[in-house]
């Protein structure tokens, strides 16, 4: 049980970890393409 517990905490946090890098690659992109 403290095990699968384990392994959703870790896939939730790599899952905020995936979508915070997308967003800042798209900031990113948005700055620096030409308007």
């Amino acid at each position: 049980m403290v095990q699968f517990l384990k392994n959703l905490v870790i896939n939730a946090l790599d899952n905020m970890k995936v979508s915070f890098i997308q967003s800042v690659i798209v900031e990113s992109y948005l700055n620096n393409a030409p308007s």
